[in-house]
């Protein structure tokens, strides 16, 4: 127990932060997802995970994972990973799987709710001036309902308003970060569709579309290399998307998949 009010019941993850499942002694029945950031973190890191919490409090979309609560941890177990100083943050437990690990995730149909339903989360945060920075199937969770697919998107640490400055900071993960980003160029919102091609291209194919292993030479290949488009088992009109969010889509277009139009300009895009 922390705080002589969350009571740890088991670990859901580790990165750059623990995340573990808890039961709040305040509200009986109610259990999150509490997030804790190691005690001996640096300045730069601790203002990012209190950025996430703030960010967080700004949203409200069914897609996106809802924060509660941030403290200080002044009073632990023995019995925990945890100690005392580490700062917390509390969110709404999401009991889903990474989506490469979701089962289905290559089922045609069930493909196309999960790209519509993180459509909306981007549009949503566009239209709220945000750039989420870390698009990657890590932060995004599925769970099924009804025997559909819900995401929700996780970890807004690097998500920030956009740019009113020239000094821009490269952010993201380096397999999913936009050519423009890593020139330290000015950009927009279109740096989550490049990053969102990416994601797409690794689930048709199984692999990412890069040559190289090494972080500098996927930084070049980003900026440099026109990807390859096999052949797949999956769907050709999904890979025909996934073509123009890398590129066409800094001059604006509308493609079409089974029925459902996608709508991509030069500041958003969404379905409709």
């Amino acid at each position: 127990m922390i705080n002589k009010r969350f009571i740890i019941k088991k670990k859901l993850g580790e990165g750059r932060s623990k995340v573990f499942l808890c039961a709040d002694i305040d509200n009986p029945g109610k259990e999150y997802a509490i997030k804790i950031l190691p005690e001996n973190t640096d300045a730069e890191e601790i203002k990012i995970f209190r950025k996430e919490f703030f960010t967080l409090q700004n949203l409200n979309h069914p897609n996106i994972i809802i924060s509660h609560e941030e403290g200080i941890v002044v009073k632990t177990d023995e019995e925990t990973e945890i100690n005392a100083g580490c700062r917390f943050i509390t969110l709404d437990c999401f009991p889903g799987t990474e989506l490469l690990k979701y089962e289905k995730i290559n089922d045609g149909e069930i493909l196309k709710i999960i790209i519509k339903q993180i459509c909306s989360a981007l549009y949503y945060l566009h239209q709220s001036n945000y750039i989420y920075y870390d698009l990657k199937p890590e932060n995004i969770l599925v769970k099924e309902s009804e025997g559909k697919p819900n995401i929700k998107l996780i970890d807004m640490g690097f998500a920030s308003h956009l740019p009113v400055s020239n000094d821009y900071v490269s952010k993201g993960t380096r397999e999913y970060i936009a050519p423009e980003i890593l020139k330290k160029e000015q950009h927009s919102h279109q740096a989550d569709l490049y990053s969102f091609g990416i994601m797409l291209y690794r689930i048709v194919y199984g692999k990412f579309p890069f040559i190289s292993d090494s972080d500098l030479e996927i930084y070049k290949e980003h900026i440099e290399r026109e990807f390859e488009f096999p052949e797949n088992n999956v769907s050709n009109e999904l890979v025909e998307i996934i073509k123009k969010l890398p590129d066409e889509i800094r001059g604006g277009s509308f493609m079409v998949l089974s029925g459902q139009t996608f709508l991509f300009r030069s500041d958003n895009f969404h379905s409709v």
